[in-house]
């Protein structure tokens, strides 16, 4: 299941949402915030840049996964048919 830990890992950073749009290459805060609220998709490349940024901030690997996917996996949602 896709989520988006963004919030999480800026509070951890202790970075303002400018600083954090800025090492992904957001150019405006607004579509930041738009991405870090889920209103926004977030691209490959952006994914990757959050990973890395936070990864040097925090001084630990961080993956697009631990920051952008549940670490369940959802069980099908219709039943197999044999």
């Amino acid at each position: 299941m896709q989520t988006n830990r963004l919030q999480e890992y800026r509070s951890r950073a202790k970075e303002t949402q400018r600083q954090v749009a800025a090492a992904m290459g957001i150019k405006t805060i607004g579509g930041y915030c738009k991405k870090e609220l889920g209103y926004h998709p977030v691209t490959l490349e952006e994914a990757h840049r959050a990973a890395l940024h936070f990864s040097e901030k925090l001084e630990t690997h961080i993956s697009i996964e631990d920051i952008f996917f549940d670490e369940e996996v959802s069980s099908p949602s219709t039943p197999r048919l044999m």
